[in-house]
């Protein structure tokens, strides 16, 4: 039995956009690529959403990744979001019924990576919901 709760209306929602490529597993210093979120204490990524705007039609996959407190080795892939850019936004959330599966851990960064084909044409802005989450009891 899961050992959390985490309330929806909670949500907090973050931002960030640049041009060129998105975001990076390595530490970045780089603002405009960031494309990192995250809170100091446990939480699930509720939704996101990545706006495209410049030109250039060619499209790119955006990975959901989660950088991970424990290291390099444990840095994953959550999700692809396939062939995306001018005229195709991201759109993704979490189900509710799926939240206990995405507990991520407070000093985990979920971040979004995405190869931009037009680098120096192509600007995207990300909306993020993360829920904190805490312990029953």
């Amino acid at each position: 039995m899961l050992d959390y709760y985490s309330d929806p209306a909670n949500i907090q929602v973050f931002s960030d956009s640049g041009v060129g490529d998105m975001g990076s597993l390595a530490i970045d210093t780089d603002a405009n690529h960031a494309a990192r979120f995250g809170l100091t204490v446990p939480y699930i990524p509720s939704f996101i959403r990545v706006h495209f705007s410049g030109t250039g039609a060619t499209l790119a996959n955006v990975l959901i990744n989660i950088d991970s407190m424990r290291g390099e080795r444990h840095d994953t892939i959550l999700h692809t979001v396939k062939k995306r850019g001018l005229g195709v936004d991201v759109t993704w959330r979490v189900e509710l019924h799926e939240m206990k599966d995405w507990i991520l851990q407070g000093a985990d960064a979920l971040v979004l990576t995405y190869t931009n084909p037009h680098a120096g044409d192509l600007a995207w802005g990300i909306e993020t919901g993360l829920i904190p989450v805490r312990r029953n009891g």
